[in-house]
């Protein structure tokens, strides 16, 4: 297993829960280069790191989070309505947090109205483990089929791993195009 993979899964977490706006599974998608058993702790690292992003957004004080929630406006992919579709979300309790990963919401911003109403952290953080894991080990599990795919044709064909560096572009190519997507035409088209 490799100790930076897993580190930098849990960090992209943490960031991804508080400031950032690239998602962990976009890491998690190249962890699969370092083995299986990387790729999987790399997936509980960034949903150990969204855990603590949640910890640390609800133990701030008052003026760092209205800071933090300033900065979340002017970050890509946010839009004033996401707001009304959270709070319909979050009618259901910290539930509501199984919403946002499906919907292309990002999940700091859940965290900013769980807190605002006052939902219990423990049960947030609960309720982040069933939203989180399912979309997190989505990415490893499908760059990991193709990985493995082209490992075994190799093997069978005699090549060497030069197909290791095309298929990385390929992952790239992938998370440029959802991006793309997201920022300029699913958040403008969705939530406008």
């Amino acid at each position: 297993m490799n100790l930076a993979v897993v580190a930098l899964a849990f960090l992209w977490g943490w960031a991804e829960a508080t400031w950032f706006f690239v998602v962990p599974d976009l890491w998690l998608t190249f962890a699969v280069f370092w083995g299986r058993s990387t790729a999987m702790s790399a997936v509980l690292a960034a949903l150990a790191g969204s855990l603590a992003g949640a910890v640390h957004f609800f133990w701030l004080d008052e003026t760092s989070r209205q800071l933090l929630q300033q900065w979340w406006q002017v970050t890509p992919g946010y839009a004033p309505s996401m707001a009304g579709a959270i709070a319909q979300h979050l009618q259901w309790g910290p539930a509501g947090l199984c919403h946002g990963p499906w919907l292309g919401i990002p999940y700091r911003y859940y965290l900013g109205q769980a807190h605002t109403l006052q939902f219990p952290l423990l049960s947030v953080c609960l309720w982040t483990l069933w939203a989180r894991l399912p979309r997190l080990i989505l990415a490893p599990l499908v760059a990991g089929a193709f990985y493995s795919l082209l490992r075994a044709q190799s093997a069978q064909l005699g090549l060497s791993d030069n197909w290791k560096r095309p298929l990385a572009l390929l992952f790239a190519s992938v998370w440029v195009a959802i991006y793309v997507d997201y920022w300029f035409f699913y958040v403008p088209k969705t939530y406008s």
